[in-house]
């Protein structure tokens, strides 16, 4: 179990890490809904697990446009569509130490269509038992939140975050018009891995938090430098946090671990005959989580104060 990183920023509060939180998985599975879905890094964690059980949540597939473009012959893995209830996971938060941070669900939806309402209640209220902690959840599947909001008959907790995902500018607008209708105090839209630029001002107002990031794993795309600086800036101004989490298997600068170079367009066409923006396959761990020159780590809570 990861336990969150205690060490302090500049201004004394905790430095708080999306991948330094503890993983809750009272669930299992999922069926893929979006494009970023064939390269879902939850399915492909799962996979190289290797062990039985898992083995019937995972399906592999040709790997895609990248693969083509660079005459590479790749398969990925990505959920079936089962999903798997572990009643004996639920507990497990209530053994954690206060202020860890939780993600909820992150190899599956919480909002799944297979996943009952009566088992989403019991993960809420143990969400609500937890007061000292602060769960994320992150959904493709805004719309069943909804659903089971208004069945359960009362808000989300309010150490309970909320967001959505989206990587194109369609399923932004319909997934964060469906956002500002979820009754939680914090409200996160995640636009990672992001394939297109996306226009977030058409949505003001319906997230506390944006989080945006490039894909990583095989087959993954690359982002473009424009897309992040316009949803940074657009956050700033419309008073949401930003995080810049990463950007994924292609990085800007070339270095000993690359692999490949391909371009990518302003408007996401990728080619490799030079046209746009050379970007270098290199891995996550060498293209970095830096934003012209800068980590971005901001929250809601802690926004604009010192």
């Amino acid at each position: 179990m990861r336990k969150l990183d205690d060490s302090l920023d500049r201004l004394g509060r905790p430095l708080r890490r999306w991948s330094a939180m503890f993983d809750w998985h009272p669930i299992l599975g999922c069926t893929p809904c979006s494009p970023a879905c064939l390269h879902c890094a939850s399915a492909r964690w799962l996979n190289n697990l290797r062990k039985p059980y898992l083995s019937q949540l995972i399906r592999h597939i040709n790997d895609g446009r990248v693969a083509r473009l660079l005459g590479e012959e790749r398969t990925v893995p990505i959920f079936n569509g089962t999903v798997k209830l572990r009643p004996s996971k639920l507990k497990e938060p209530l053994y954690l130490a206060p202020e860890t941070q939780v993600f909820v669900c992150g190899c599956s939806d919480a909002f799944h269509i297979e996943v009952p309402f009566e088992f989403i209640r019991k993960i809420v209220r143990v969400i609500e038992e937890c007061t000292t902690l602060t769960f994320f959840l992150i959904t493709r599947r805004p719309d069943r939140a909804i659903k089971f909001a208004e069945w359960y008959g009362k808000s989300f907790p309010d150490n309970l975050w909320i967001g959505t995902s989206a990587e194109t500018q369609p399923l932004f607008d319909a997934r964060a018009s469906s956002l500002r209708l979820i009754p939680a105090k914090y409200r996160g839209i995640s636009l990672k891995p992001l394939h297109k630029p996306i226009d977030i001002t058409t949505q003001a107002g319906a997230f506390n938090l944006v989080i945006a990031g490039g894909e990583s794993g095989l087959g993954s795309r690359p982002v473009h430098t424009d897309w992040l600086r316009k949803i940074r800036d657009d956050s700033q101004q419309l008073g949401a946090a930003f995080q810049f989490h990463q950007w994924g298997s292609w990085g800007l600068k070339c270095g000993s671990t690359c692999t490949a170079h391909i371009w990518v367009t302003p408007y996401g066409e990728l080619n490799i005959g030079g046209i746009g923006q050379m970007m270098h396959r290199v891995g996550c761990v060498a293209s970095g989580r830096l934003l012209d020159g800068e980590e971005w780590d901001q929250y809601p809570d802690t926004l604009g104060k010192s």
